[in-house]
């Protein structure tokens, strides 16, 4: 049975008319039932009188005992009763019957009637509107304007769904898209209509539809359904966020951003919208929690730069690719031999490039992520790429799979346990394969800018050129990760923040002898482990098989072992492999 999801305790208050700023508010535990005289000796226990509109028209009524006294007439006391004077020169049963109905005596004072009008509160106390209004709140089709969400923020995030359900839905002309398509224009009508129940019920049964489709078939068929993805969850989100379920419409935005579209600045105010509340709800119960991890001994530091650096001692250097030091040469110097490489198409490692970044200290510690982003999912790979089949039971044959899991989740299942293997061998890497987890070039700082927000880490390095990069991705992962011998059509820098891998070079004219994968002649999708794309070597470095691919063992190899603050720079079509040697965090930027 599926455990419900744990969310902190939150209380809403709704206002029953605009706080003005800097107004001070009493929030007391009075009961409500309790008679009036009771009421005000709890209260004057605060400092404060109530006068709110239940203890005015209790405290009126008791007036008619006090005026029997002092009054002979009952049309006196009808008078005092509602607002009359005293004076019974100055009243009759005119003069009654306008105070009863917020009538001024002075009929010729418009304003002042104006003023004496009593509000519609009169007739009902605070805790009956408190009541319809939450009534308004949870009704199935409501307004905007009775909402939680921001009109300007709603209006983006409205005009967006309708706009592209409009356009995507005209391109669904597959029969087997027919309940999608209904379910997509249902989704466009909720948001005409603002009715955010609906938003929820079609948008969460759309992304539900999709996803089982997703899991079934591993991809999306079209890159339409990519975009109906995004709608839906989006939609969904919408409804949830309306609620004030912000947790759950936070997961709907993730997923959406993961499997549907990248972050779009058209609603990025709605995300920032659910950010903020989310994060504040899932940062307060858990701050000082801790990390729990698999064993007793799990710590979230991982390892320091000269237990990495010993280990880096053991690599052989006779390999080594070209290395430039920030450490005895300054910045501007390095830039220039580093364009004169970029210019030439040549790998340089810089030591220490980015050592004084916050992040290549303060994440050391990963339970930074735990505590303020613990909540956001994110894909993971599962295993490793470099075995084809999937074995129950057996954690040696265990292929790589991905799945959608919290950070919380990486965290405590993945990376705790990972740092407490400390160094992770090739034999590890291989024997491990089910304690082996990766977040593997995703644009995490995209989907979630707040890691960005106290400048952890740079969007634009100095080495990309003034233009800046065009991509920017994260890796997080256990120690025993590899990825397979490939290429990218783009200029690479590659940061190592936390931890350290071990990276092999080889040139692009050595393409034909390093067996590239080849897609099926039939075009189906089993054409091997690594796609279609053609940038991948079936060469398994570390571990080759001569025998298998002997022209391999003729080709020359640049190495390296990057440590914390090292940058690599790895020019466009040259292919690379890559280890991780421990709990690692890296971040690549093409250019």
């Amino acid at each position: 049975q599926q455990q419900p999801k744990q969310r902190p305790m939150a209380a809403f208050a709704v206002a029953l008319r605009d706080i003005a700023p800097g107004e001070e508010l009493t929030i007391s535990y009075i009961e409500a039932d309790n008679p009036y005289n009771q009421r005000q000796e709890d209260l004057s226990n605060y400092g404060f009188q109530c006068s709110c509109d239940k203890c005015q028209r209790e405290q009126n009524q008791k007036m008619p005992s006090t005026l029997e006294n002092n009054q002979t007439e009952s049309e006196d006391n009808v008078d005092d009763l509602f607002g009359g004077d005293d004076d019974d020169d100055k009243n009759d049963n005119d003069g009654n019957i306008d105070d009863l109905f917020g009538g001024d005596d002075d009929e010729d004072n418009e304003g002042e009637n104006e003023k004496s009008a009593p509000e519609s509160s009169d007739e009902k106390d605070g805790a009956t509107l408190l009541e319809e209004r939450v009534q308004r709140l949870d009704s199935a089709s409501n307004a905007c304007q009775f909402g939680s969400i921001p009109r300007l923020v709603l209006a983006k995030t409205s005009a967006h769904v309708i706009q592209n359900s409009g356009h995507i839905g005209s391109l669904l002309n597959d029969p087997k898209m027919t309940q999608q398509k209904d379910l997509l224009q249902k989704c466009s009508q909720a948001m005409v209509d603002h009715d955010f129940a609906m938003c929820r019920i079609v948008g969460c049964e759309l992304e539900q539809l999709l996803f089982a489709h997703l899991n079934q078939h591993g991809s999306f068929s079209s890159p339409l359904k990519r975009e109906v993805y995004w709608i839906a969850s989006l939609t969904a989100a919408t409804g949830l966020a309306h609620l004030c379920h912000f947790q759950d419409a936070l997961e709907c935005l993730d997923k959406a951003m993961v499997l549907g579209l990248p972050r779009s600045k058209e609603i990025d105010g709605f995300i920032s919208y659910v950010e903020h509340f989310a994060t504040e709800l899932a940062r307060g119960p858990y701050t000082d929690c801790g990390l729990k991890g698999n064993t007793e001994t799990a710590t979230s530091v991982c390892a320091g730069l000269d237990v990495l650096q010993s280990l880096a001692n053991t690599f052989p250097k006779e390999n080594a690719c070209p290395e430039a030091s920030l450490d005895s040469t300054s910045l501007e110097t390095i830039i220039s031999v580093i364009s004169d490489y970029i210019n030439t198409s040549t790998p340089i490692v810089v030591r220490g490039y980015a050592r004084k970044w916050p992040a290549c200290s303060d994440w050391r510690d990963i339970s930074v992520f735990f505590k303020d982003q613990g909540h956001r999912y994110i894909p993971v790979e599962l295993g490793s790429m470099m075995t084809q089949t999937a074995v129950a039971g057996d954690e040696t044959a265990s292929g790589m799979k991905e799945q959608l899991m919290s950070i919380r989740d990486l965290m405590e299942k993945f990376l705790l346990p990972s740092n407490c293997e400390g160094i992770w061998s090739l034999d590890d890497a291989n024997n491990k394969l089910s304690r082996i987890a990766y977040l593997a070039q995703h644009p995490l700082l995209d989907q979630i800018p707040a890691l960005t927000a106290d400048e952890q880490l740079q969007l634009k390095p100095s080495l990309c050129g003034s233009d800046g990069p065009t991509h920017v991705y994260m890796w997080i992962g256990t120690g025993g990760t590899r990825t397979p011998l490939h290429f990218d059509s783009y200029d690479n820098i590659f940061v190592q923040v936390v931890g350290a891998k071990y990276i092999r070079l080889y040139r692009p004219a050595d393409s034909p002898k390093l067996y590239v994968q080849k897609p099926q002649n039939d075009g189906s999708s089993d054409s091997g482990r690594f796609g279609l794309q053609n940038n991948m070597s079936e060469v398994d470095c570390e571990q080759e098989n001569w025998k298998i691919h002997p022209m391999a063992k003729e080709v020359e190899y640049q190495d390296v072992v990057l440590l914390p603050g090292d940058a690599l720079y790895i020019p466009a079509r040259w292919w690379h492999y890559v280890r991780s040697l421990s709990t690692s965090i890296s971040v690549n930027y093409w250019f």
